[in-house]
């Protein structure tokens, strides 16, 4: 109980302060810098991937029936960027799409085991990062939420 009063105390705090470009600016660059220190993790040079690469093998995994196209959408990534990552995969025989089910994707034997084998790497990054404050990272996601719905859609061109 007594969280939940510091937390929304907390909020409140911060909802009377006037929110400025400038925090805006900042928000991002940590953002940017954050997926920049991801992306260079060692979880990824061992298992030979990139941060794309990632996140279509984490969707496929978890998503039954899903095609480049709803990948793109899904993730914000130009068509053309999403079929260039899925044929490098494939080359790879990490993925594989079916021709009869709608052209769906999913990760073959090696691909869920490389993404089990990067998935403990980065949960492993995790978890000695956060060392019990992970608290901060679930008010991170659940406050992204509403900034993401703020922003108007575009049209993604590929």
């Amino acid at each position: 109980m007594s969280e939940d009063v510091e937390e929304n105390a907390g909020e409140a705090a911060v909802a009377a302060k006037e929110v400025k470009i400038e925090h805006l600016v900042a928000m991002v660059g940590n953002m940017n810098r954050f997926i920049a220190l991801l992306a260079n993790a060692g979880a990824f040079a061992d298992a030979k991937l990139g941060l794309a690469d990632w996140l279509i093998m984490g969707t496929v995994s978890s998503r039954s029936g899903v095609t480049s196209k709803n990948l793109a959408k899904t993730l914000g990534l130009a068509p053309q960027r999403v079929s260039q990552i899925v044929d490098r995969l494939k080359e790879r025989a990490l993925v594989s799409q079916g021709a009869q089910s709608g052209n769906a994707l999913s990760l073959t034997e090696a691909g869920s085991s490389l993404l089990l084998q990067l998935n403990t790497g980065l949960q492993d990054m995790l978890r000695a990062g956060l060392n019990g404050n992970e608290r901060s990272f679930f008010a991170v996601e659940r406050h992204l939420r509403p900034l993401l719905q703020i922003i108007p859609a575009t049209k993604t061109t590929g």
